[in-house]
């Protein structure tokens, strides 16, 4: 044809990455996840989204008082084996 290696080389290298970008690109479109059931199919997406929230918090209040608890035990223990003759 008359080209160069390397001008064929580059043509080759830009049309495997657009083969590649369009193909992951129709993939992606392809593969779009239903939204999570819900518990009631007729609750709002308010409602939703404040039970999400709820839960969000009572997680967070979980931990907290794991980790408060976490402390306070290692604390007893220190006091517990400075005692200890």
């Amino acid at each position: 044809m008359g080209y160069s290696a390397m001008f064929s080389i580059g043509l080759g290298a830009i049309a495997g990455f657009a083969g590649g970008f369009i193909s992951a690109y129709v993939k992606a479109k392809a593969q779009v996840p239903p939204p999570p059931p819900s518990q009631d199919d007729n609750e709002s997406p308010l409602k939703r989204a404040q039970n999400r929230i709820q839960k969000w918090r009572k997680d967070g209040e979980d931990s907290r008082k794991q980790a408060s608890n976490l402390g306070r035990n290692r604390r007893r223990s220190l006091k517990s084996s400075r005692r200890s003759p």
